[in-house]
């Protein structure tokens, strides 16, 4: 389980833990209007904390985390330009733009060339030392007019996330092609 799951993890709890405790301990006048008298009465209040506490949480995972200043995880959510370096067929470029979004767990992402397109399957934003890097897989999809000699692929790449909204990696796929990939960020 990656870092930022376990820290996900972890506030839920707390979360969790204080609305219980606000509900039952921090207003006793609450209890005694709310007629708390069996151990059923409590289990209500947990089951109450828990459903509050969800709610806030995945506010907090799709939205929130983006304005808290301690949450490590880069922000690299938007629309990027850039350029793809493949090695198949005495090799070329590409020019590609690619829309990234983000929520505290996860990273969908979609490519665009003249040809193909492609989206993400899954993918993992992790601390790798000195750097933080996008780790993903994806399907390519084709334009018929190039599917012969493109056809659908399962891909892999990993890029550095550097600081001045630029991402530079690799990437290979299950037709045995490989390249590079520089993107720039354009806009939200």
């Amino acid at each position: 389980m990656g870092e930022t799951v376990k820290g996900y993890l972890t506030k839920c709890i707390w979360v969790t833990v204080i609305i219980f405790a606000l509900r039952l301990l921090a207003i006793p006048k609450l209890i005694y209007v709310l007629e708390i008298t069996s151990v059923y009465d409590v289990f209500g209040c947990i089951g109450e904390a828990i459903g509050i506490a969800g709610a806030f949480m995945l506010l907090y995972e799709r939205l929130l985390w983006r304005i808290n200043p301690f949450e490590k995880t880069p922000r690299i959510s938007g629309n990027y330009s850039g350029v793809i370096e493949y090695q198949y067929n005495n090799g070329g470029q590409k020019e590609v733009t690619v829309t990234l979004r983000q929520s505290l767990l996860s990273v969908k992402i979609l490519m665009n060339t003249d040809e193909v397109s492609s989206r993400s399957i899954s993918s993992l934003i992790l601390d790798d030392g000195n750097e933080n890097v996008l780790i993903y897989t994806y399907i390519t999809q084709p334009k018929s007019k190039v599917s012969k000699a493109n056809p659908i692929a399962y891909g892999t790449c990993r890029m550095s996330l550097e600081k001045s909204g630029v991402l530079r990696g690799t990437y290979w796929t299950s037709q045995a092609t490989i390249g590079d990939i520089l993107l720039t960020y354009q806009s939200k």
